[in-house]
């Protein structure tokens, strides 16, 4: 069992990993979405600056899911320079909610998840709070990788358009045993790339 404060250092940890992981965000990124239909790294944040609050204010008001709406209306304009100020009283809010619970709550009062299921408080706390703080946390850390991996392609297009190029015309002219030509296999081999 972990004590309210071992709950708390914790959560405490996950902003601070959050504000660290938005240090490293390149100014151009905010914008970038790894697919269609997926967050851009800015609504990510947005969700962030909430989603930790938002849920245990939820759950320490009898667990009305509509009480979420004004949290998320709160930050959709959040700019991206606004982040930190926004963890910081995201942080300062679920601390001031952590500390007013009485202890016998946390194995005591019911509390439901957005899918339904009911879970005792304590349960609640690190199923909501701290388990969508490290999931998205860990979303914004994936986005920067595949936001520099598909920005060093972008910009290094052309290199690696001749560099393939190369790789496939060393591995023809190079081959030990070339399979002998037959109508079946007599075009080479083409690689298709698109060249900007």
């Amino acid at each position: 069992m972990i004590s309210r404060q071992h709950f708390l250092d914790a959560l405490m940890k996950e902003v601070h990993i959050c504000k660290h992981l938005y240090t490293k965000i390149p100014k151009d990124a905010f914008d970038f979405r790894p697919s269609e239909g997926q967050r851009s790294t800015l609504e990510l944040l947005r969700y962030l600056a909430v989603c930790g609050s938002a849920s245990m204010y939820v759950m320490l008001n009898g667990s009305d899911w509509k009480l979420w709406k004004p949290y998320t209306e709160k930050s959709i304009n959040m700019n991206a320079e606004d982040f930190i100020e926004a963890m910081e009283n995201q942080a300062a809010a679920m601390k001031e909610m952590l500390d007013a619970i009485p202890e016998d709550y946390f194995f005591t009062q019911d509390v439901k998840h957005p899918n339904g299921a009911e879970m005792k408080l304590g349960l609640g706390l690190m199923t909501m709070p701290y388990a969508w703080l490290v999931a998205y946390r860990m979303q914004l850390f994936l986005y920067l990788k595949l936001f520099r991996f598909h920005f060093f392609i972008l910009r290094n297009r052309n290199s690696l358009y001749l560099l393939v190029s190369q790789i496939i015309k060393l591995s023809i002219t190079s081959s030990p045993n070339p399979a002998p030509r037959t109508k079946a296999n007599s075009s080479p081999t083409v690689l298709i790339l698109k060249k900007t």
